[in-house]
């Protein structure tokens, strides 16, 4: 799994420098999760210093592949800065629950903090699709046949009675498919001479594979039985009669995550059982994560655990020596086994 090229950098290797940088180096669509803890901007310190946002989402929205998770940390304000960013990728959180706080200073003028925030985020199904360079041989095919036959986009805009030309005729992420009968009046110019469901049918062919991974990490609970209610619709007054559960145990993950914190080795170090649970969830076994935080190593450790490939960057050096620490530590162990 170790030291195969996924572009201008190795994977499973962490890269002393700077974060915006080192993702330059990365090919487009090249990574299947965004994992990071970034700097809050909470303290004075050095690596705590904000990241400027629309330059690292210029980065992550040209290196995650069509439908992959970014995974980012944060805490208020960061928190809503982040989200506000991209509001349109955002899609849910998690609420990190720790075992302990950190802002025992400040427990006689606010509550005990015990919580961190964790974003997702990801673009929507049709949108991802949309953006994706698989559509680019019908992207191709609608331009060359608009191009052959002389006609403007304005005549289009025209026969169809809207402005929906520059939807059709781009390589852009604003394409759309034309419905059938859109396609018959492109027909009526004497080109788009291809059969529509020929075209209908490459395109699902072409964006089968462009989804967003979500792996259900159950959990283990107390078994039950339940003859269930019947239930009546507020607002058509439908009712849906009642059915027997028999559950085994099984538990689906809820918004909290109860996780123990892990300390020693780097001022806001995440637990490997945290970052394990994301990566399981939003990526499969032999995906490529990037840490573009690396800090002490933890996202990399945990995608070793999982069987997955990592790229990290870590400007600070002390940090850097930690992480590659860590990961040797945890290769010798695995091949001691």
């Amino acid at each position: 799994m170790f030291n195969r090229r996924v572009s201008y950098v190795e994977l499973n290797k962490v890269y002393n420098m700077d974060c915006l940088e080192g993702m330059k180096q990365l090919q487009d669509n090249s990574v299947d999760m965004i994992l990071c803890d970034l700097p809050y901007g909470m303290t004075d310190c050095d690596w705590d210093s904000i990241i400027p946002l629309d330059e690292l989402w210029e980065q992550y929205e040209r290196i995650i592949k069509d439908g992959g998770v970014i995974a980012l940390t944060g805490s208020q304000p960061f928190t809503s800065k982040l989200v506000m960013s991209r509001p349109n990728k955002f899609r849910h959180s998690y609420i990190w629950k720790k075992e302990n706080g950190t802002n025992f200073y400040n427990v006689n003028k606010q509550p005990f903090k015990i919580h961190e925030d964790v974003l997702i985020f990801f673009d929507d199904l049709a949108t991802a699709k949309r953006k994706s360079n698989k559509l680019d041989p019908l992207k191709n095919y609608f331009i060359n046949e608009l191009i052959q036959s002389g006609l403007t986009r304005s005549y289009i805009d025209t026969l169809l009675g809207n402005r929906m030309s520059s939807h059709y005729f781009t390589k852009g992420q604003q394409f759309s498919f034309p419905n059938k009968q859109v396609y018959k009046k492109l027909q009526e110019t004497g080109y788009f001479t291809r059969n529509y469901d020929d075209l209908k049918e490459e395109y699902k062919k072409l964006t089968s594979d462009v989804k967003t991974t979500y792996n259900i990490q159950f959990s283990k609970g107390k078994p039950y039985k339940s003859k269930g209610k019947d239930r009546k619709s507020v607002i058509t007054g439908d009712v849906f009669k009642a059915k027997a559960i028999d559950n085994e145990g099984k538990r689906y993950p809820t918004t909290v995550l109860e996780i123990n914190r892990e300390t020693g080795l780097h001022p806001t170090q995440k637990p490997v059982a945290l970052f394990e649970f994301l990566i399981k969830t939003y990526s499969n076994e032999g995906d490529t994560i990037l840490d573009n935080c690396m800090g002490s190593g933890t996202t990399a450790i945990a995608a070793i655990n999982t069987n997955r490939n990592f790229i990290g960057f870590e400007l600070t050096k002390e940090y850097y020596d930690i992480a590659n620490k860590r990961i040797e530590e945890l290769k010798k162990s695995k091949s001691a086994e």
